[in-house]
């Protein structure tokens, strides 16, 4: 087995090597099964964010979560609002005539499977990034597996967006659309068929690297930091934290280097994590083009829909809302990903840069016992991109609140057009008639 690296950090969970212990995996294991969630995102004792940003994220996917299952909700309702029937089916005295039952109205275009199933996804995983905030905040132990929970939270996201475009895109597009708003979305088809087909190659990479990082936990009993986006946005105090311990003295600089990225790791992680870092940045571009392709939808609905509800100025602008609430949040995740991301990648796997930073680590003056602390340079490697301060929580609001809002616009648009179609069908004492057919000069009775 590899020697154990940590360079005074530690590296799991105390007491591993006594039988039955907690964390242990038993009395033969050569590895802890279980560690602080802080030492998952961080160094052993903290993470890299501060506590005021871990709860302000906590805070958010609380909100964020509440918020969608709220939407979701109303938007069940609304569906089962034109799934009731009115009358019996019987007369209720000899000589009435038998009450018709008003028919069964079709659910809202766009308010089906898709709509919720990327609605629930969502709801899931900030349910998921609330839990994990909650136990960062507790300081509690994990066990090891639960590396990859991140990689679960990013399973629920990259469906939930395609299916939420997909239920957009039949709001803006009903079927009484023109010829020429329905080859309009032809292009928008295309589009959201090759950004499902990225989502899916980058879910799977980001389980084969979570699966890598559980090995390499097992032969180093420690985490790697640059296999997940966090440790690529860092602020100016996640690089001091990532650079000391919480005694205030340095760590050692190449364990800041293992931390990071280690010239060891295997060939086929280095790879992988590269390729799933471009493929993140193309399906983030494909978001953006999604985002206007469908905000074109909106806007040509408006011009070639012909009657219905693109004609009504409440409901175009709640499709506006959805389609710009997308379009700032892909243009979010595409900036993170491709000035952020990318870019720090390829900043921390240079050696040029480690051997740089190294040789400017300093020393103190030995103490009594000859011991000397290290002493950090100023800021991190060169190159790196460092984010403004609080980005955690500024990224936890920014990008889920234009997602949010779409759904929540979309909602509302499922809604009124569900009220509209009760509204049109009017029981009364177990008959009914239908003012659409009334207009048309046919009455039901």
């Amino acid at each position: 087995m590899a020697p154990r690296r940590g360079g005074g950090s530690g590296g799991g969970s105390s007491g591993s090597s006594s039988s039955g212990s907690s964390s242990s995996c038993g009395s033969y294991s050569t590895y802890p099964c279980s560690s602080e969630l802080n030492f998952m995102y961080g160094v052993r004792w903290r993470p890299l964010w501060s506590q005021g940003e871990n709860y302000g994220q906590l805070i958010m996917a609380c909100i964020w979560a509440a918020a969608l299952l709220i939407s979701l909700f109303c938007l069940l309702r609304a569906v089962g609002l034109n799934k009731k029937t009115a009358a019996p089916s019987t007369a209720t005295h000899p000589g009435e005539p038998v009450p018709t039952p008003a028919p069964t109205s079709k659910p809202p275009r766009g308010s089906g499977w898709p709509l919720q199933t990327g609605m629930a996804l969502l709801f899931v995983s900030f349910v998921f990034l609330a839990v994990r905030y909650g136990i960062i905040s507790s300081e509690a132990n994990v066990l090891i597996g639960y590396r990859y929970e991140s990689s679960i939270v990013v399973l629920l996201e990259r469906l939930a967006l395609p299916l939420i475009f997909f239920g957009l895109s039949q709001l803006a597009t009903p079927p009484t659309s023109s010829r020429v708003l329905m080859l309009l979305k032809v292009p928008y088809l295309l589009f959201l068929a090759a950004y499902t087909i990225l989502n899916m190659a980058y879910l799977i990479l980001d389980f084969l690297i979570s699966a890598s990082a559980v090995e390499f936990f097992k032969e180093e009993w420690s985490w790697r930091l640059g296999d997940r986006d966090f440790a690529l946005i860092m602020t100016k105090g996640m690089v001091e934290a990532a650079k000391t311990n919480g005694l205030g003295t340095g760590f050692a600089p190449g364990h800041v280097r293992e931390m990071m990225y280690d010239y060891e790791d295997e060939p086929a992680y280095l790879n992988n994590r590269w390729i799933q870092i471009k493929i993140g940045v193309a399906a983030d571009a494909v978001a953006v083009v999604l985002a206007l392709v469908l905000l074109g939808l909106v806007v040509a609905a408006f011009g070639f829909g012909g009657s219905g509800i693109h004609k009504r100025g409440r409901r175009l602008g709640l499709l506006l809302v959805a389609a710009v609430g997308m379009y700032l949040s892909t243009l979010f995740a595409l900036v993170v990903s491709a000035h952020f991301v990318h870019h720090n990648f390829g900043v921390i796997t240079e050696a040029g840069n480690w051997f740089d930073f190294i040789l400017s680590y300093g020393e103190t003056e030995p103490d009594y016992y000859g011991l000397t602390d290290y002493i950090p340079p100023e800021g991190f490697l060169t190159g790196y991109r460092t984010t403004v301060d609080g980005f955690p929580v500024v990224q936890a609001v920014l990008w889920p609140l234009g997602v949010v809002l779409a759904c929540i616009a979309a909602v509302s648009l499922v809604r009124a057009e569900a009220k509209e179609q009760a509204r049109d069908r009017i029981v009364d004492g177990g008959l009914y008639y239908d003012k659409r057919e009334e207009r048309h000069g046919i009455t039901s009775l």
